[in-house]
């Protein structure tokens, strides 16, 4: 098992406890296998002797009082006052509104996004088509005697070929670069709920 695995096992075992209590083990428990680490042993090895996640969670939550823990439940469970409550829901019309439309935007860019992908992909397709076509072509003006037309289709084929390869690539790269934006994005996104959870 990998450091960042082990970590964010032992955060979901940690679940229910203090933010801070729980940031507190993950940084112990990341120096813990940082310092096996440095002393020459593998990251899988130095997880490994740590112990298992379920025994650490199980006796960190034995040792950690039992006030801190209700006090952190009832916390939690009530964190926004009855006055918040009461404008959230007044406000639903105003603020469910700009939700649905920041959603349908999102949507709308990422539907833009994905159609000029496949438009690119698919002008690759038609052009690497258009070379095939030039090249059959090519050879039937052969068979009927037609060197100079064939010679000339032989020639766009050739210019078709180049074109399909470097729209090809393109196409290819930006897709990668895309996806790997989109991948961040929602990475991103993912930390920064992650963070307001533990807060």
């Amino acid at each position: 098992m990998k450091k960042h695995e082990f970590l964010d096992q032992l955060h979901k075992a940690l679940s229910g406890l203090p933010p801070k209590e729980i940031d507190e083990q993950l940084i112990y428990y990341s120096e813990m296998i940082d310092d096996k680490m440095e002393e020459g042993i593998s990251e899988e090895e130095a997880v490994a002797q740590i112990g298992p996640i379920e025994e650490i969670a199980a006796q960190f939550k034995t040792e950690l009082p039992r006030k801190d823990t209700l006090k952190e439940a009832i916390f939690k469970n009530y964190s926004l006052p009855l006055w918040a409550i009461i404008c959230l829901i007044i406000g639903i019309p105003v603020w469910g509104s700009l939700l649905i439309g920041a959603i349908c935007v999102a949507a709308a860019i990422l539907s833009t996004i994905f159609a000029g992908i496949i438009a690119l992909w698919a002008v690759s397709v038609a052009i690497g088509g258009c070379a095939i076509g030039a090249v059959v072509l090519a050879v039937m003006q052969f068979i009927h005697g037609q060197a100079a037309t064939a010679i000339c289709l032989l020639g766009g084929a050739l210019v078709c070929m180049g074109l399909t390869i470097l729209l090809v690539l393109s196409s290819k790269a930006v897709t990668k670069c895309i996806l790997w934006c989109i991948k961040r994005i929602i990475s991103e996104i993912r930390n920064f709920i992650a963070k307001r959870r533990r807060s």
